[in-house]
């Protein structure tokens, strides 16, 4: 892949990705009151984890080729955005009903899940991408440095 296509796919995959945290930063300030609109960053940061982890615990993944794997990462975080919100509009969540009615916790939970499915994939595409292309083009002063913190990482998973 040539370093500018490589680049834009960077770049539209973060742009898509910020834009849906945006997205959902607005749709929880006005759908749910402004209460909630605090748990969209940890919404995002649980799906980028999950990604990191899943790859941890599952290191045959790590295996695939690239080439096979970004357009199964980024359709399915396209196809994930729409469907998060889609479902979400069908949960029965009510940020007035929580101190009472302990379903509401059960939505809250559900609202945590589907959210963090597109950060999730679009946390996959940057960990394949990065591992498999970036650190092979960044520039000596750069790249030396961030692959010996990257081996020494993997070196504290074996020990």
């Amino acid at each position: 892949m040539s370093p500018i296509l490589l680049y834009t796919a960077i770049f539209l995959t973060s742009l898509s990705t910020l834009t849906f945290e945006i997205t959902l930063t607005r749709f929880f300030s006005v759908a749910q009151w402004y209460h909630l609109a605090f748990m969209v960053v940890s919404i995002a940061l649980l799906g980028i984890g999950a990604s990191g982890a899943a790859l941890m615990l599952f290191p045959a993944l790590r295996k695939v080729q690239l080439h096979k794997i970004i357009p199964i990462t980024t359709f399915a975080l396209s196809f994930t955005v729409l469907g998060s919100y889609l479902i979400a509009n069908q949960i029965p969540f009510e940020m007035v009903r929580l101190s009472y009615d302990y379903r509401q916790f059960f939505y809250l939970f559900l609202y945590y899940l589907l959210f963090s499915l597109p950060f999730f994939f679009g946390g996959l595409y940057f960990c394949f991408d990065f591992e498999q292309q970036v650190f092979q083009r960044l520039n000596p002063f750069l790249g030396i440095p961030l692959q010996k913190k990257y081996q020494g990482s993997q070196m504290m998973r074996i020990a």
